[in-house]
């Protein structure tokens, strides 16, 4: 197993380190595993299933898009209601229309419709391949891939698309046994060593990200915490450990992959991140190349290698150097002019939401950029946002989550009806998940139509008694509606999903404090007597005993905060 036993078990402790980096050190700290498990809907990243949270400045509209009237916008909607009945993913895809103020290149919107819908082996199909020993016959399929990618222009980056699909970076840890068992039925496969190098690639980045958390952001904001310090000195050696022996075992079988077979594409977008992280140029350099010289055309590569390689040197002149080659291959494979598109147009600021926008109503961009600008307009210029988010469901249709942005923007724009729909059809599909019953509730509540947000919200506390963002929800409604009982009854459920945790008392607090009940005083007190040495509740605490000083002695018991 060459070490990979020992790698899984330390990648799954510092596994969780990655996800605190992710998540905030402080926020991970004040949960108990209880709580943590209860809210994980409402923190997973935007394509899990997060609704996105408003900028806290409106993107202003590029001066170079013009403003879209309302009846372009329903004459738009229409035509896509229209396109995404056909059930041909290519046809589907060519069929939609471009939102009004864009001005993409038709060649290249065709080009990753056919990039987007090529029929591709999913991960499901491949294990059930390796299980029945066929392992022969999945190495065969991607060589067809390989082949078509390098000979066939209708089928530009198969084989690297084929691999990202697969997703064996990310999966790691679920797709391990398969690929051991890959490898051990074809142990000359260039494609069992590239999917294994890929999986030990993601490893390595998890691990990485953990040790940079601990070595920067949570050791800095947390430093004077104890209980922290001292979990960053037990955990950090054990990333470190993870992290590079991860990147061993990568560098490793990509090396492989390419002895035993240099036309692996997606082998030299690994080799970038591997030597990336391990500070090797050399490296870097000698994989752009040598990918390059195999598939010049390579949308992958060259997307990797600009965003970034190029980008995190900040080396100017290679930038160019690869945008001007790129350029010249565009009428070869329009996709090219995708990463062209990436930052090198004048003004560009990755953190700026409006040029997001330009770059994607402008130039035409790819699936992650019309998401990222559909969510940074999101509940700012609902129309907008919704079109955006409509061409990302035109690429990837299959996303389960961009729906349920889609709809909320379509029914905070006016489409209603169509929204409604959408929400019936997602509730339909799986009756028994409620982010589609929460993000209805949502939309009701941005339009005002308060009750069927408080009939939702408690519809779905009927599937799940203890959803967070539903009691939080109602809790905020009962509050500003005066039914102060029934927003203490809530909150008294809200504690009982995780009592250690500071969460639902400070809510009571300040749901007491702001309707200037009697037992106020006592629901403060409660938490500076027992928060006190919680880093992450600090301005909370300075909040409720300013409280206290202004409204005289407090009881000496906590009792009344119950």
């Amino acid at each position: 197993m060459r070490a990979r036993t020992i790698v899984g078990i330390v990648t799954l402790v510092v596994g969780a380190w990655a996800l605190i980096g992710w998540m905030g050190y402080a926020t991970y700290h004040a949960m108990t595993p209880q709580m943590l498990a209860k809210i994980h809907q409402a923190s997973r990243p935007h394509h899990g299933g997060k609704l996105p949270a408003a900028p806290a400045k409106p993107p202003e509209r590029p001066a170079s898009v013009p403003a879209i009237s309302d009846a372009a916008y329903t004459a738009y909607f229409a035509k896509v209601r229209t396109a995404e009945k056909i059930r041909d993913p290519l046809q589907r895809c060519l069929a939609y229309p471009d939102p009004p103020g864009m001005h993409w290149h038709a060649d290249t919107t065709t080009a990753y419709c056919r990039y987007r819908t090529q029929p591709i082996i999913t991960m499901a199909q491949a294990k059930d391949l390796v299980a029945r020993g066929r392992a022969a016959e999945l190495d065969r399929i991607l060589a067809g891939y390989r082949d078509a990618q390098l000979h066939d222009p209708a089928h530009a980056g198969l084989l690297e698309h084929a691999y990202i699909a697969l997703d064996f970076e990310c999966s790691c840890t679920e797709s391990r046994p398969m690929i051991d068992a890959w490898m051990k039925q074809r142990p000359d496969s260039a494609f069992a060593l590239a999917a294994s190098g890929i999986a030990h690639q993601g490893e390595a980045q998890r691990a990485s990200h953990a040790v940079w958390n601990m070595e920067h952001e949570s050791a800095q904001a947390l430093r004077n915490d104890p209980a922290i310090r001292s979990r960053i000195q037990e955990y950090k050696p054990r990333a470190i450990q993870a992290r590079d022996t991860a990147l061993h075992l990568a560098r490793q079988d990509l090396d492989m992959a390419v002895v035993r077979d240099s036309m692996v594409l997606p082998v030299y977008s690994s080799m970038i991140y591997v030597g990336w992280m391990s500070a090797e140029p050399l490296y870097i350099e000698q994989a752009i190349k040598r990918g390059l010289a195999v598939d010049p055309l390579s949308f992958r590569l060259r997307a990797v290698a600009i965003s970034h390689w190029y980008k995190a040197m900040r080396s100017t002149p290679d930038k160019d150097a690869q945008a001007r080659e790129a350029m010249a291959l565009i009428p070869k494979n329009p996709l090219l002019r995708l990463i062209i598109n990436d930052d090198f147009g004048p003004g560009y600021d990755e953190d700026d939401p409006s040029w997001m926008v330009q770059r994607a109503l402008d130039e035409g961009d790819s699936y992650a950029v019309l998401d990222a600008a559909g969510a940074s307009t999101f509940g700012q210029d609902p129309k907008l946002s919704a079109a955006l988010y409509s061409q990302s469901l035109r690429f990837v249709a299959n996303d389960t989550s961009i729906p349920l942005y889609r709809a909320q923007m379509l029914y905070t724009g006016g489409e209603k009806a169509w929204a409604e729909a959408e929400f019936d059809r997602l509730v339909k599909a799986d009756p028994k998940d409620t982010e589609a019953r929460i993000a209805r509730a949502l939309s009701y509540a941005r339009t005002g139509e308060e009750k069927r947000a408080e009939e939702e919200y408690s519809a779905v506390l009927k599937i799940d008694p203890e959803d967070i963002t539903a009691m939080t929800q109602l809790i905020e409604i009962y509050s500003r509606t005066n039914r102060v009982d029934q927003a203490l009854a809530t909150i008294d459920r809200l504690i009982k999903v995780d009592p250690k945790a500071p969460t639902g008392y400070v809510v009571r607090a300040n749901i007491l404090i702001q309707h200037n009940r009697p037992d106020a005083r006592s629901a403060a007190k409660y938490i500076v007597d027992h928060f006190a040495d919680r880093i992450d509740q600090q301005l909370t605490l300075a909040k409720m005993r300013e409280y206290l000083r202004t409204h005289g002695d407090t009881p000496t018991s906590p009792a009344a905060a119950h």
